[in-house]
C-alpha cells in the first residue's frame, strides 16, 4: 500500500467533481473535473487525505469501469490517501436501529464475510486508506460502531474508519441521545467516552463558528469551549482528538459570512492549541448536490473550477504543517482566557485558569492563552481571540513570571528567538493569528 507509514494530517471533503450539479432536482451538465491535474492542484495545496464524501458513492458496481476506480487511480498518482464512501457499508452504521448482528446479519462470523466482500473490491488499491461511516452518530448508535470497526478490522488492522460525531457540548441532540437534559457538559463527556470505546481511534467532529444571523455576524455560542472538553476527555481515553474546520460561507436570508484566511487561520491555531492530531475541511470543492442553489455557497473551488479559498487554504496548511512538526508529541493542559469571559459568546463555559508562566497579561481584546506539555518541555498558544472578522490587531503584553531574558517563538510561520525587555514580552496579533511559545527553549537571565 502506497505510504502505509505516513499518517496524513490533513484532507477535505470533497474531490473534483465529475461533470454534473443538481440544483434543486434539476441535474446540469458541466466539465468533468477529474483530471489528475486537478488532483495534484489538492495535493499541492497541502491536503494529504481526500474524502469522497457522499456525492461519490460506490454501491458495488463493476470496479474496473466506474468513477471510483478513476478517483482512486488519480489520488495515488497525486501520492494522496483516500477515504471511500460505500453505501453497501455506510447503510451498515445508518440503519440498525440498535444492533447489527442481530438485527441486519444472523453473528458476527457472518457480518465479517459482509464487510471483507466489500472492501476486497477496492482495499488493495495503492491510495486506498480508509472508508467512511455514518455522519454524527448518537450515544446510542456506539455499539453498532464497535461492531462495525470489528469487522473491518477483522479484514485488515489498518484500515481507517471515519466518521464526525456530534460537535455541541451544550448540543440538544447529545442530551436526547443520553436521555438527559441537566448536564449538557456531562453528558458530552460521557458522549466521548462511549464513541471512543467504539474502537475508531479518536475522537473527530465538525463544529462551524462563522454565520450571518439576522444582519449581524455571529459566532457559535461555547465553541471554544466544546474543544477543551473534546481535548481533555479524548485524552483520557487515549485516542487523539481530530478537528473539522469551516470552509464555507454560512448565513440566512441571504446574508452570508464569508470564510477568508484570517478565519482558517483562526480555527488552525485553536484546533491546535487544544492539541489537535488532525484537521479536515469542510469543503474543499463546492458540493455538487444540494436543495437550492444558495446551499452551500462558497467552498475553497467553485463548482466550475474557480479557486475561490485556494492561495488561503494552501498557506493555512503549510503554516499547520510546520506547527504540527512542532507539537507532535504536545498534549494540551489548560486554558486562560484574558478579557470578559461573560462577553465573548465562542468562549462561554470554558475553564479559564491561572496559567503559572505569566504574572500579568494585559491586551486590548480578547486573549486566550492554552498550555500544552511534552513531558518536561512546555508550549504556550497566545492567540488573538477577537473575531477575524474585524479585522483588527489584538496588543498583547505578556509579563512572565521567572526571570527569562529569551523565548524560543513561532510566529507568521517563522521559529525565531524572541527578547524580552525587563521580563516582558509585547506583540501586536493579526486577525486569526496565534504567538507560540516554546517553553523548553526558555533562556533565564
Amino acid at each position: 500500500m502506497y505510504g502505509q507509514s505516513r499518517q496524513p494530517k490533513i484532507g477535505a471533503f470533497t474531490p473534483p467533481p465529475g461533470g454534473k450539479i443538481n440544483i434543486g432536482g434539476q441535474e446540469i451538465v458541466t466539465r468533468d473535473f477529474r483530471t489528475l491535474s486537478r488532483y495534484k492542484e489538492y495535493a499541492r495545496c497541502g491536503f494529504e487525505e481526500i474524502l469522497f464524501a457522499g456525492e461519490n458513492k460506490y454501491c458495488g458496481e463493476p470496479f474496473a469501469a466506474i468513477g471510483l476506480k478513476k478517483m482512486l487511480d488519480l489520488a495515488a498518482q497525486a501520492k494522496l490517501r483516500a477515504i471511500v464512501y460505500d453505501d453497501r457499508l455506510i447503510r451498515l452504521t445508518r440503519e440498525p436501529k440498535e444492533k447489527l448482528v442481530g438485527e441486519m446479519f444472523a453473528t458476527q462470523a457472518d457480518l465479517n464475510a459482509y464487510v471483507a466482500d466489500c472492501l476486497q473490491v477496492y482495499a488493495d488499491h495503492p491510495a486506498f486508506y480508509g472508508i467512511s461511516a455514518a455522519d454524527e452518530p448518537n450515544a446510542s448508535r456506539a455499539h453498532i460502531f464497535h461492531e462495525f470497526c470489528t469487522a473491518i478490522y477483522a479484514f485488515r488492522k489498518d484500515i481507517y474508519v471515519h466518521t464526525c460525531c456530534l460537535p455541541m457540548a451544550n448540543d440538544s441532540a447529545v442530551q436526547l441521545a443520553l436521555g438527559s437534559e441537566n448536564n449538557a457538559e456531562k453528558d458530552y463527556a460521557d458522549y466521548i467516552d462511549a464513541m471512543c470505546a467504539t474502537g475508531l481511534g479518536y475522537f473527530c467532529y465538525d463544529a462551524y463558528p462563522f454565520g450571518m444571523w439576522e444582519g449581524k455576524n455571529d459566532m457559535r455560542e461555547g465553541y471554544i469551549r466544546n474543544m477543551q472538553i473534546a481535548a481533555l476527555q479524548s485524552a483520557s481515553n487515549g485516542v487523539p482528538f481530530y478537528m473539522t474546520i469551516q470552509s464555507f460561507s454560512s448565513g440566512e436570508n441571504d446574508e452570508l459570512r464569508r470564510v477568508d484566511q484570517d478565519d482558517l487561520r483562526w480555527q488552525a491555531n485553536i484546533a491546535l492549541g487544544f492539541g489537535c492530531k488532525k484537521i479536515y475541511y469542510f469543503t474543499y470543492w463546492r458540493f455538487t448536490t444540494r436543495p437550492s442553489s444558495d446551499f452551500f455557497t462558497s467552498a475553497i473551488m467553485d463548482e466550475d473550477g474557480k479557486r475561490l479559498l485556494y492561495g488561503a487554504a494552501k498557506q493555512n496548511n503549510a503554516y499547520v504543517l510546520r506547527l504540527f512538526a512542532l507539537l507532535e508529541k504536545y498534549s494540551y493542559v489548560r486554558s486562560q482566557f484574558c478579557g470578559d469571559l461573560c462577553g465573548y459568546k465562542a468562549a462561554k463555559w470554558l475553564k479559564s485558569e491561572q496559567i503559572g508562566m505569566f504574572a500579568g497579561v494585559e491586551s486590548t481584546a480578547p486573549v486566550l492563552i492554552n498550555e500544552l506539555t511534552s513531558g518536561d518541555a512546555r508550549a504556550y498558544m497566545i492567540l488573538n481571540l477577537r473575531d477575524p472578522f474585524e479585522k483588527e490587531k489584538n496588543c498583547v503584553s505578556l509579563k512572565f513570571a521567572e526571570n527569562i531574558s529569551t523565548v524560543k517563538a513561532f510566529c507568521r510561520g517563522e521559529l525565531k528567538d524572541m527578547r524580552l525587555k525587563a521580563g516582558e514580552l509585547k506583540c501586536a496579533l493579526r486577525p486569526g493569528e496565534a504567538l507560540w511559545l516554546f517553553g523548553d527553549d526558555f533562556v533565564k537571565c
